[in-house]
């Protein structure tokens, strides 16, 4: 399986405004080149998003590509789309984002959960479970919002009985860490196609006083017994790909918590 997380040598970022009802045409067609994918609004006179808010759209791509070429595919798949013009393509810097992103994460709360650096463990709520995730080369502080969702999501069961607890993609292992804060007994595993995840997870592991199994592995893992709650926060193409997997390696009773889909998938 290709690593969807790796950072290429070379990264290439392109851009182009949109009205907001054509988003979902220009989201489908990138799926096919790359997984890295954001949209923002620029404009908008209401709360909720209108058809014609003003928005940009940004690809991240390992390769540089015609834009001349891309200008008259996009044009057929959206023939009233009026910025064909403003498409920019430009070489990004080459800097670990991973790492730049996550040292400049500040504390938040997630639930009855407190995110932290290391440098601000001291601030603490008391009552709050801490968590503290050093800032390295493998994703997950707490600060995305599909991260915090599932934390969300796996405080919800707090009060099921969860014996085995899988979390797929683990990167920094947070999602792995909080299972295992919440279920102190049960036997949590994480996985990680990334040999670097899997290193910084177990260094969380010991830095937050859990007992968590780390996996190098690509794919989903081949476990001796099946997990009744499965975690993975990841990405739509791998899930799809996993999903035959996952379906054996899932109690018939267990849960699931997936996330990492645009809206359209």
């Amino acid at each position: 399986m290709t690593n969807p997380f790796k950072q290429p040598q070379n990264i290439w970022k392109l851009n182009f405004p949109s009205y907001f009802h054509m988003l979902p045409i220009f989201e489908e067609y990138f799926a096919d080149i790359t997984d890295n994918i954001c949209c923002y609004e620029i404009s908008s006179k209401t709360v909720e998003s209108m058809p014609d808010d003003l928005w940009r759209f940004e690809a991240y791509l390992e390769n540089n590509i015609d834009i001349d070429t891309l200008r008259k595919k996009l044009q057929t798949i959206a023939p009233h789309w009026e910025f064909s013009s403003e498409i920019t393509l430009a070489l990004l810097e080459d800097i670990d984002w991973a790492k730049k992103v996550q040292e400049n994460f500040s504390p938040m709360e997630v639930g009855d959960f407190f995110i932290t650096n290391p440098n601000s463990a001291h601030l603490c709520p008391e009552g709050k479970n801490k968590i503290i995730i050093e800032a390295s080369r493998a994703f997950g502080t707490g600060e995305h919002q599909t991260t915090q969702g599932c934390i969300e999501a796996i405080d919800s069961q707090k009060n099921e009985n969860y014996s085995h607890i899988l979390d797929v993609g683990t990167g920094t292992g947070i999602l792995a860490i909080v299972a295992s804060k919440i279920w102190p007994n049960a036997n949590v595993i994480g996985s990680d196609i990334e040999e670097i995840a899997v290193e910084i997870s177990n260094l969380h592991a010991k830095t937050n006083d859990v007992k968590v199994e780390f996996l190098f592995c690509d794919g989903a893992p081949r476990l001796e017994n099946k997990v009744d709650l499965l975690i993975s926060n990841i990405l739509a193409k791998p899930l799809i790909a996993m999903a035959e997997d996952f379906s054996r390696i899932i109690h018939d009773n267990g849960k699931v918590i997936l996330s990492g889909c645009l809206h359209y998938q």
